[in-house]
C-alpha cells in the first residue's frame, strides 16, 4: 500500500518500472491502495496481467487474496488472453520442502484457482507460483518467450 516501496525498489533493484513512459504499451501503472477493492471496482476486460505477490496468507488480511471469489473477480477484470500470477512463499524455506501444511494449503488455492481458469501452471520458484489464464498456450516460463 505504501507508493514509496515502489521508488525503492526502481532505486535499489537497477531496474526501471517505466512509471514514467509516454508509451502506453510500455507503461507500468503502480496503484498504491488495498488490492482486493482495486481489483472489486475495475472494469471488466482491462487487464493484460494481475499479479498478486503477499506474504503467506495467514490471516484474514492476506488469505483474502487466495479465495475463490477473488479469483473471480480477477478473471472478470482481465482481458481474454490475460494472465493472473499468484506467488505464495513457503514460511521462508525452500520450494523443495513440502509439509502436509503447505501441501494442502497450495493444493486447495490451486483447485479454487482451476475452478476459474482454464489453464493453470505451478511453478516451484522460493515458494509457489500459480499462474492462471483463460486463454491456451498463454502461460509459460520459457525465459525466451518471456523476454
Amino acid at each position: 500500500l505504501d507508493p514509496y516501496l515502489f521508488q525503492i525498489f526502481n532505486k535499489y533493484s537497477g531496474s526501471d518500472l517505466n512509471f514514467a513512459s509516454k508509451d502506453r504499451k510500455n507503461r507500468t501503472n503502480i496503484i498504491s491502495r488495498d488490492g482486493r477493492s482495486f481489483v472489486i471496482s475495475e472494469p471488466t476486460h482491462y487487464y493484460d496481467l494481475v499479479i498478486v505477490f503477499s506474504p503467506e496468507p495467514d490471516n484474514a488480511s492476506i488469505n483474502r487474496f487466495c479465495t475463490r471469489e477473488f479469483f473471480q473477480q480477477v478473471n472478470r477484470i482481465l482481458k481474454p488472453d490475460g494472465v493472473f500470477c499468484l506467488f505464495l512463499p513457503t514460511h521462508g524455506a525452500a520450494f523443495e520442502y513440502l509439509s502436509k501444511i503447505l501441501i494442502n494449503r497450495t493444493a486447495t488455492i490451486f483447485r479454487a484457482k482451476k475452478s476459474i481458469f482454464k489453464n493453470i501452471l505451478a511453478v516451484p520458484v522460493n515458494g509457489h507460483l500459480l499462474l492462471g489464464s483463460q486463454s491456451e498456450n498463454r502461460l509459460t516460463i520459457d525465459p525466451e518467450v518471456l523476454g
